[in-house]
């Protein structure tokens, strides 16, 4: 995880560091590997990043992601980054360097006086939605945007278990079409 970086800036220096450590083999100070027993893990490996601005929340939607993926028997790497800004920069750094299934996105934006929450709101869903489809990666979004503080604890487990569910029907989604291209399945009737 990033604690031991994320005091640098909320910049892009967080995702410098796991550039860094990708580059060096040293990503595993970055990347909380969470690991199932043999009789409950699965062949799917999802890659779970989580914006830690706002602590109290990111802790709410993180817990409700971990305990569903565990019971699903799905094994996940957890990267923590400073900003939901920085969640699309330690996206690619990572996809470009670990093949994962899927990714799920954790964070939260809260209003505030000024032009600053649209900016990033709206360029952190843009970004990481380029980056999802440029790999084409299953994706779940999970980036909670709310007027205030109140609004997203009352959000945060629920949004974090639908951004798994959408990873993993998007997961399913993709295995079918490989499937189809590898020859392995019958091409489904057009309707």
């Amino acid at each position: 995880m990033l604690e031991n970086v994320m005091f640098l800036s909320s910049c892009n220096c967080a995702t410098y560091g796991i550039q860094s450590a990708l580059r060096f083999g040293k990503a595993n100070q970055y990347i909380n590997r969470q690991e199932m027993s043999s009789s409950k893990q699965s062949s799917s490996n999802v890659l779970v990043i989580e914006s830690n601005f706002y602590r109290n929340i990111s802790e709410i939607s993180l817990s409700a992601t971990k305990e569903m993926l565990r019971s699903l028997g799905i094994t996940f790497d957890h990267i923590s980054v400073p900003g939901s800004f920085d969640i699309a920069n330690a996206m690619n750094i990572a996809l470009e360097n670990v093949n994962y299934d899927g990714v799920v996105v954790l964070g939260c934006v809260i209003r505030g006086e000024t032009f600053h929450f649209e900016l990033v709101s709206h360029e952190s869903a843009r970004s990481i939605n380029e980056v999802a489809i440029h790999y084409s990666m299953p994706l779940g979004f999970g980036i909670i945007t709310v007027d205030n503080m109140q609004q997203a604890e009352a959000r945060a487990a629920d949004y974090a278990k639908r951004a798994v569910m959408a990873c993993i029907q998007l997961m399913g989604i993709k295995s079918e079409f490989t499937s189809v291209e590898s020859g392995e399945a019958e091409t489904p009737p057009h309707n």
